[in-house]
């Protein structure tokens, strides 16, 4: 009496693919992502924290998505905020579409510098052609 033709193996195992999806994309969640270009950034207040009870003070500076360098802590009736700045990413392979809010923590120094410096000479060309535009309607 043999093997009856199967059923007595083992059974493999599928690896679960753990994925992401944003707007028709998908990606796998362990993907590593490079950025192209910041796109835009926005402040935000993230959270607050009466002002009476310092000892809660420790406990956001030792939180990762709290200790970028320009997170401040601003008194506003009794309370304290913490203001935190996000930069809108575009992800390299990846369409405008797909593109997510980062906080400044998680991006490096030179990407921020390289948006910043475009910024200043986009508004110093805008001021540029306005300057421009004013000595032609004074001839």
């Amino acid at each position: 009496e043999g093997g009856g033709g199967g059923g007595g193996g083992k059974k493999k195992k599928r690896k679960r693919v753990d994925l992401r999806e944003l707007n028709g994309w998908q990606w796998e969640a362990s993907e590593k992502f490079d950025i192209e270009r910041i796109l835009d950034s926005k402040v935000e207040t993230v959270g607050k924290v009466l002002a009476p009870s310092h000892s809660h003070l420790p406990l956001l500076i030792a939180t990762p998505s709290l200790t970028c360098p320009t997170t401040s802590l601003l008194a506003s009736q009794g309370k304290k905020r913490v203001e935190m700045t996000y930069y809108l990413i575009l992800w390299k392979g990846y369409p405008p579409d797909v593109s997510t809010w980062e906080p400044e923590s998680q991006i490096h120094d030179d990407l921020i510098d390289a948006y910043e410096a475009e910024l200043d000479a986009a508004s110093e060309l805008e001021a540029e052609e306005a300057e421009e535009g004013e000595e032609g309607e004074e001839e």
